[in-house]
C-alpha cells in the first residue's frame, strides 16, 4: 500500500486500530539529513502497537513511582499495577519510494500475548479524546449540564442514543471530566469572584501587591494577572531580561496559567509574576505586556 503523505499513513494506522480495538504509538522515526544537520523532512517511520515492549512493574516507594522487573505482591503500603506491555510484535514500517509515496515496506498484523477486540477501543484514551471532539459533544455535554442535567443522566442518555454501553466510545468518567474542564476554564461556581476578593485582600495587607483583571462583554472574568511584593522587588533588582512562559497551555492538564520568569545574580530563574488568560491572541499578549511594562 501506498500513501500520499507520512500523515496519511499515521491516520490510516490510527483508525485501523480504533477499528480492531488497539492503541498505536510512534515507536521510531528518521529524519533525512542535509550538510551533516538533521532537516525535518521524515525518511522513515514506525508505528507499533502500543502494547509492544516488555513487561514491567510500577510501585510507589516513599511518595516516589519506580519500576521494577521482578513482581511485586500488593499490601496496604504498596500499590502495585501491571504494565500493558507484552511484546506484542504487531506493527508497520514505511518509508518514502522512488515516486516520493510512502509505502508500507513491513507489515505484522498478528497480535501476540493480548486480543484486541473492537469494544475494547473505549478503554484507550486518544479514541474516547476522539469522540469526546467529534460534532461538539463536549459543548453540548457542557450545555446539558449547565441547564440542570445531571451528569447521570446524560451519561444514561448517550447510551440510549449508541444503543447500549459497548457501542458507547466515552465513559461516564470522561463526561465529568469534560465538564469539569469546561467549568474550570470559565471559572464557574465562583472561583473568579473568590479569586478577586483575595486579591483585594491582598492589596489592603500590602499594598505593594499588584493586580488586573479583564472581562468580556458578557462580564465574565477574561485575563488576570498578579504580581505579589516579593516579585516587585526581584523585578527591580533583576528586570533586565523578563521571559513569558506560556508552555503551562500544552501541558497535561491544559491549565491557562503563564508566568513571568527572570534570572537573578546567581544563574537562578525566579518569578516575577502571574497571569491566567483565557486566550493565546495577539490581544491577550498585548494586554500582558502592557500591564506588565
Amino acid at each position: 500500500m501506498t500513501f500520499p503523505s507520512w500523515d496519511a499513513v499515521d491516520s490510516y494506522y490510527h483508525a485501523y486500530g480504533k477499528q480492531r480495538g488497539f492503541g498505536v504509538i510512534r515507536a521510531a522515526m528518521s529524519y533525512k539529513q542535509k550538510g551533516g544537520t538533521s532537516t525535518r523532512e521524515k525518511r522513515v517511520g514506525i508505528w507499533r502497537c502500543d502494547c509492544w515492549g516488555k513487561p514491567d512493574k510500577r510501585r510507589v516507594s516513599k511518595g516516589k513511582r519506580v519500576f521494577v522487573q521482578s513482581p511485586i505482591q500488593r499490601s496496604s503500603t504498596n500499590k502495585t499495577t501491571s504494565s500493558k506491555k507484552c511484546e506484542c510484535p504487531a506493527m508497520v514500517y514505511a518509508k518514502p519510494n522512488k515516486c516520493n509515496e510512502w509505502e508500507l515496506c513491513t507489515v505484522v498484523l498478528e497480535h501476540k500475548n493480548h486480543t484486541p477486540t473492537p469494544s475494547k477501543s473505549r478503554h484507550i484514551p486518544k479514541y474516547r479524546n476522539e469522540e469526546l471532539n467529534k460534532s461538539n459533544i463536549a459543548r453540548n455535554l457542557f450545555n446539558a449540564n449547565a441547564a440542570g442535567v445531571s451528569i447521570e443522566k446524560i451519561d444514561r442518555t448517550l447510551v440510549m442514543e449508541r444503543n447500549g454501553f459497548e457501542n458507547l466510545g466515552v465513559s461516564e468518567r470522561d463526561v465529568r471530566n469534560v465538564i469539569d474542564k469546561k467549568r474550570r476554564m470559565k471559572m464557574e461556581g465562583g472561583n473568579a469572584n473568590a479569586m478577586l476578593e483575595h486579591s483585594d485582600k491582598m492589596v489592603a495587607d500590602n499594598q505593594n501587591f499588584y493586580h488586573r483583571y479583564r472581562l468580556d462583554d458578557d462580564g465574565n472574568l477574561k485575563d488576570v494577572m498578579w504580581v505579589d511584593a516579593r516579585c516587585r522587588a526581584a523585578y527591580e533588582e533583576f528586570g533586565d531580561v523578563v521571559s513569558f512562559d506560556s508552555t503551562y497551555l500544552t501541558n497535561k492538564s491544559e491549565l491557562p496559567f503563564t508566568n513571568f520568569v527572570g534570572v537573578n545574580h546567581h544563574g537562578q530563574t525566579i518569578l516575577l509574576g502571574c497571569a491566567l488568560v483565557s486566550h493565546e491572541d495577539v490581544e491577550t499578549f498585548t494586554w500582558l505586556f502592557s500591564t506588565w511594562m
